[in-house]
């Protein structure tokens, strides 16, 4: 009975008209905006930030829920074999999994320990929202490999940050991120 129905992205769009029935003429695409607060940093604030974290000079970012759909399982092991073929050129980079647990996270947790990576990957938990600008201004890169999303705002704030982002093929990530951030198909280990 809406008069008109709100989507955050083309793909929330359709599955309101899909799952919900919902009239196409009633459904309109409003995209997410990101704070003023997520514009590019300095470099020295940056390197500040990873010492005050226990950092290191690089580590690559990752930033949502710890649950299933987030595809985290398939970054860990990327992680791992990208480690094992860089040799040199990956000592010391950290992969960071910021952000609160959600279901099933143990197996991500539990991946970690069997390949290995204790030493390399980072768990810090929830994110204040006050605090992800300088997360995301200090990492290397932003990944993102989600298998499916409404939106996708960290992509959007990660690119607000200027950090390079690489992320998932899922539609509505395609939306935000256009053909500035590198992409892969979400079931493709060898292509992220």
């Amino acid at each position: 009975r809406a008069r008109c129905v709100i989507a955050v992205s083309r793909q929330t769009a359709a599955d309101v008209m899909r799952y919900f029935d919902a009239p196409p003429a009633k459904v309109q695409v409003v995209y997410n905006g990101v704070s003023s607060a997520f514009t590019p940093g300095d470099a020295e604030s940056s390197a500040r930030f990873r010492r005050a974290k226990g950092l290191g000079d690089r580590y690559f970012l990752y930033l949502g829920t710890l649950e299933p759909r987030k595809n985290l399982e398939l970054l860990v092991r990327a992680f791992a074999r990208w480690r094992q073929e860089s040799g040199p050129a990956a000592a010391g980079v950290k992969l960071v999994l910021a952000g609160g647990k959600g279901w099933y996270y143990d197996t991500i947790f539990a991946q970690v320990t069997a390949l290995g990576l204790a030493d390399a990957v980072v768990f810090p938990g929830f994110i204040p929202p006050a605090d992800l600008p300088d997360w995301y201004r200090g990492a290397e890169l932003f990944v993102y490999p989600s298998l499916l999303e409404g939106f996708g705002l960290p992509v959007l704030e990660a690119m607000a940050c200027g950090t390079p982002v690489i992320c998932s093929r899922a539609e509505s990530l395609l939306e935000v991120a256009g053909d500035a951030a590198l992409t892969f198909a979400p079931d493709d280990q060898d292509g992220l």
